[in-house]
């Protein structure tokens, strides 16, 4: 290296480089904090969607437990003709629903009927209830989801869950509640957040009444709070926005998300303190700036040293040698793999932490090319994300693929590349790359969890509703066909009077094991609730949604499963709603009016006798499954 004429711009320029490495680290600071920042993001949005779905399934099942039980009042033909049998029907009910602290079902004149609670004074009034008022006046047969109160008969805080009673006139008849605890909601809340730190969460109705809270906000449930409006019937909750606001409760700042419902009509907002969060984050990064600062100290050290000693050309190239060693140290001590790329993406640049990342040593990936060993179905979109990137000229672009290590081995690699330019030229890439396998696979594990039923292992309500409009999507874009079918196990309520829950779960686990048996790979099956199962056939005509339908049929009924009282063959049969969509009907209200005729022809399957599939365009297979045999 020959001697520079003038000492002075040497030092600019190693002064600059020095800058140089600074900013790099800065900016691999700042991506370590967005990386844990959307980390921190992504706990709030799973644990949101968890609390919301916890919260909303209770009064939901609270919904249905009331629901029947109306029901069960009205085929009695009212209130006075249930007699003796009410408080058995309630209490049969109540089991259906462990969230239920108590049901209660008040007359007309506002007096105690029936109820769950043990010794209850029957002579108490509700007349002067908030929900038994708003009934009283308004004949909907809506639910209603009340404010928190104090029960008059346990003593508890509690959340009532009401529906109006009417008469076979349709004059109001009463009130049917149902109860749920404020603590128990409270303690969902609290061991959610305890994996937060410095964290909180409030479940508030849409009306802006506190209906739950964590510790230091449970003072101030009932009353009415303001705090910024969520959207209702998010299609994607794990996709929204993770904001910084603060909460009008206690005015302090909080990195908030939030899960919202209108049917029931609530939110949850969770938060973490803002301030909680600067402080996690200057403890956990205050050995990388001690080192980083002691790194420059002895990067600009030497660099004075040889300002002094310029005319030293020994002492110089030391210096620069010292420099380059220094910078080689920086870049093989992250846990990151830190690589330059050319222009067209060839590796120029691979620090050591390549071994652990991707699984070779770095003299072999110089000279390749970044898209390498990536996954097949990852590496076109890569490419193109690549390309893009280099032609709108932004600063930084991360990308998040897979890639297949020489051991054979599947790894996640999130990939930041910074653009790096000479008097406004490209000439070539910083890439700073990490394994986030793990955390993938978490979030995929959770994505599952959040959308498969326990019990059968298919897909839960949430996820036939969100396949139901992809592939309507699907449907008119693709000009096919689009069936549903509608299947429901015949008098199961009496099986599970007969054998048990725990022998009503098997039987739900055979039905829906034989039902996905008995279609396409391709096509989905979910159960929709209770025991309601559906399944969506693409591609599927109406004669070929009966047929398939009729395979399921008969698989079930050759199943042979013990009934007795499933009269008249002695086995658990099903009967089977389909419903199919031309490929020039659909609109935004088709997936309701699908569902509808589908479930439609399931009731008229049903009330045709059972153990039968009934078209929503009025075509029936009577085939009988199987003889009828003696249990």
């Amino acid at each position: 290296m020959n001697e520079p004429k003038n000492p002075f711009t040497t030092l600019l320029v190693m002064l600059a480089g020095i800058l140089a490495v600074a900013a790099l680290a800065l900016w691999a600071e700042s991506s370590n904090k967005s990386a844990h920042l959307q980390g921190l993001d992504n706990g709030l949005r799973h644990a949101a969607l968890s609390i919301g779905n916890d919260v909303v399934d209770s009064i939901e099942m609270a919904d249905i437990v009331l629901l029947g039980l109306t029901g069960e009042i009205k085929a009695y033909g009212g209130v006075d003709q249930v007699g003796t049998r009410l408080d058995h029907i309630i209490a049969e009910l109540s089991k259906h629903a462990p969230d239920l602290r108590n049901i209660h079902v008040i007359g007309k004149d506002g007096h105690l009927i029936a109820t769950t609670v043990t010794n209850a004074d029957m002579h108490r009034t509700f007349a002067d209830r908030a929900y038994f008022q708003y009934h009283a006046t308004t004949a909907s047969d809506e639910p209603l989801l009340g404010s928190p109160i104090v029960s008059r008969l346990s003593g508890e805080h509690i959340v009532t869950i009401t529906k109006r009673l009417n008469d076979p006139s349709g004059a109001f008849a009463g009130v049917v509640v149902a109860h749920l605890a404020i603590d128990r909601f409270n303690t969902l809340l609290e061991r959610y957040m305890s994996a937060f730190g410095s964290a909180s969460a409030v479940v508030v109705h849409t009306d802006g009444t506190l209906l739950a809270a964590t510790s230091e906000f449970a003072n101030r449930i009932g009353e009415k709070v303001s705090l910024p409006p969520v959207q209702a019937d998010l299609q994607d909750q794990l996709s929204t926005p993770v904001t910084t606001r603060a909460w009008s409760l206690d005015d302090r700042s909080r990195r908030t998300a939030s899960f919202a419902s209108s049917h029931p009509p609530v939110s949850i907002t969770l938060g973490i303190l803002q301030d909680s969060i600067a402080q996690e984050w200057a403890y956990d990064s205050r050995d990388r700036w001690f080192i980083g600062i002691a790194l420059m100290v002895a990067a600009v050290a030497p660099s004075l040293r040889w300002y002094r000693q310029a005319k030293l050309h020994h002492a110089s190239m030391t210096t620069l040698r010292q420099r380059e060693q220094e910078l080689q140290l920086l870049a093989d001590a992250s846990g990151d793999l830190i690589e330059r790329l050319s222009v067209d993406g060839v590796r120029e640049y691979v620090s050591a932490a390549a071994v652990d990342v991707l699984g070779c040593r770095p003299v072999d990936l110089v000279g390749t090319r970044v898209f390498d060993h990536l996954a097949r179905e990852d590496r076109l979109t890569t490419t193109e994300k690549f390309v893009d990137f280099k032609r709108d000229g932004s600063e930084i672009n991360r990308v998040v693929s897979r890639y297949l290590r020489p051991d054979g081995s599947e790894a996640w690699l999130e990939t930041t590349l910074t653009r790096l330019e000479a008097h406004g030229i490209l000439r070539g890439f910083v890439a700073i790359t990490r394994d986030v396998t793990r955390r993938k696979l978490r979030h995929d594990e959770l994505d599952a969890l959040a959308n498969t039923d326990t019990l059968t292992g298919l897909a839960n309500r949430r996820a036939f509703d969100t396949a139901l409009t992809t592939r309507l999507q699907a449907a008119r874009d693709n000009a096919t066909p689009l069936s549903l079918l509608i299947i429901d196990v015949d008098r199961f309520k009496l099986y599970n009077d007969t054998y048990g829950h725990a022998s009503g779960d098997d039987c739900l686990k055979a039905v829906a094991t034989a039902t996905r048996s008995a279609v396409r790979r391709d096509d989905f099956v979910a159960r929709y609730g209770g025991e309601e199962f559906a399944v969506l056939l693409e591609r599927a005509d109406a004669d070929a949604a009966r047929a398939t339908a009729e395979k399921i049929r008969r698989t079930i009924a050759s199943l042979r499963y013990p009934h007795e009282r499933n009269l008249p063959w002695g086995y658990a049969t099903i009967s089977i709603g389909t419903a199919t969509t031309g490929t020039d009907e659909i609109t935004p209200d088709t997936a309701h009016m699908l569902f509808n005729a589908a479930d439609a022809a399931l009731y008229r399957a049903k009330g045709s006798g059972r153990n039968r599939v009934q078209s929503d365009d009025g075509t029936n297979d009577d085939t009988d499954a199987g003889k009828v045999v003696n249990v």
